[in-house]
């Protein structure tokens, strides 16, 4: 009797070191690579202009963050931002945050980003708003995104095929 208990504790055991398991390394298994994800968006559209990168690994990256999104850094895991070296509106952007109850906080702070950008090109570059206008602000798990491109969707493909 003794043994019946003993093995009907060491299974309950058993089952919740499994489950515990599952659970703590359930929202790990979104994260990629940033800097392949990054290679491999950019890739996507060889129209792109010459563009220049920041990314979380940058030096003064939180200032630099900063110029992408109002969002409290602290809440950032990782992102990096591409942009046009010219000036014009072409920019790819991910963020990835630390938790995924933020992500659409993440998804606002892009869109106001891209609403500021508007607001420069109608004053200094008419000729970028259209391009501005278009861009795709979009959410996968922890990652909000920001694509200025006219191949947006070539972009996004391999962004969602990084998932894959």
């Amino acid at each position: 009797m003794k043994n019946k208990f003993i093995k009907k504790i060491f299974n309950i055991a058993l089952v919740c070191v499994f489950a515990i398991q599952l659970v703590g390394c359930g929202n790990n298994n979104n994260k990629i690579d940033m800097t392949k994800l990054e290679k491999t968006m950019m890739a996507a559209d060889t129209d792109m202009p010459t563009m220049l990168a920041v990314n979380s690994d940058s030096d003064n990256t939180k200032d630099l963050f900063a110029y992408l999104s109002d969002m409290d850094y602290s809440k950032v895991d990782k992102y990096f931002l591409d942009y046009a070296q010219e000036g014009t509106a072409e920019e790819v952007a991910v963020i990835r945050v630390k938790n995924s109850k933020d992500v659409d906080e993440a998804k606002k702070s892009l869109e106001k980003h891209i609403q500021d950008r508007i607001s420069f090109y109608k004053t200094y570059d008419p000729t970028q708003v259209d391009r501005a206008n278009d861009a795709q602000i979009f959410v996968k798990d922890d990652y909000a995104v920001l694509i200025v491109s006219d191949n947006a969707s070539e972009i996004k493909k391999a962004f969602e095929d990084s998932f894959k």
